[in-house]
């Protein structure tokens, strides 16, 4: 069987993810690009919240509550929004496809929606019923790092500059995972610092006005609460945390920097 036969017009696909969602997913994907010149620019700072505040910045600062305004002053080109508006100013590139992330699922989308593959689709239809799907591997922590590089800064700068050695932190942050361990403590139990209320509020007002703008029909059809209810989940479930960095000045937590 020929399971993509079919002819089709060039077609451009862009996969729509929730922005505050996507970020969270980029901050990990962000981890294996990181190296000392960016350690030493950010001052050891890679945490989440840091990752949001560097490519949210003007957003967060603004005053403006205008969709058409925020959409465009997050900083990170490689989202959705960006990657669509930057294609759809080229009048060639008229056929633009935008599959959504947080429907179902997205392979099948792609054969059943997308490019309209007959057989492919059907295929993927039966592995969807034999649950039989791919699933997304789950991200690993990237606590204890962000932990060990922040924290390394800030015991060892120099004139506001220190050279990091990236096996050497993440030598660091294994050993600050063991200590914990050895108490019977985990990741969870660390101080957190997360978004301001005023910087969430931002952060889901943007994410909102992304959905409408990508996918109005599905926003306009119950999209817009479905967003605001994953979003107050993700907030109650401190997702928009990182470790607090004042943790170096806690007794209690002294056995980690020993």
């Amino acid at each position: 069987m020929d399971l993509l036969s079919g002819d089709w017009d060039p077609l451009i696909v862009i996969y729509y993810r929730r922005f505050y969602d996507w970020i969270i997913s980029a901050h990990y994907q962000w981890h294996f690009d990181i190296g000392p010149a960016t350690l030493d620019s950010l001052k050891g700072k890679v945490r989440l919240v840091d990752f949001f505040r560097t490519f949210c910045a003007r957003l967060f600062a603004s005053k403006s509550s205008s969709p058409d305004v925020l959409v465009d002053l997050t900083d990170i080109q490689e989202y959705t929004y960006h990657a669509w508006k930057r294609y759809n100013k080229v009048p060639a590139y008229e056929n633009i496809k935008i599959v959504n992330f947080h429907g179902k699922n997205i392979i099948k989308s792609f054969y059943c929606d997308v490019i309209q593959a007959k057989g492919a689709c059907k295929e993927e239809a039966k592995r969807e019923q034999s649950q039989d799907t791919l699933k997304s591997r789950a991200k690993d922590n990237t606590v204890y790092y962000d932990l060990a590089a922040g924290t390394y800064w800030l015991f060892n700068k120099k004139d506001g500059v220190t050279t990091y050695n990236m096996r050497k932190l993440q030598s660091i942050a294994e050993k600050m995972k063991e200590r914990m361990a050895s108490r019977g403590l985990s990741e969870n139990d660390l101080p957190i610092e997360c978004l301001t209320k005023s910087e969430q509020e931002k952060l889901l007002s943007v994410s909102l006005a992304y959905e409408e703008t990508l996918l109005p029909e599905l926003y306009e059809s119950g999209g817009k609460e479905e967003l605001r209810r994953h979003f107050a989940k993700f907030s109650t479930e401190n997702r928009f945390c990182s470790v607090d960095l004042k943790i170096v000045d806690d007794p209690k937590w002294a056995f980690l920097f020993e």
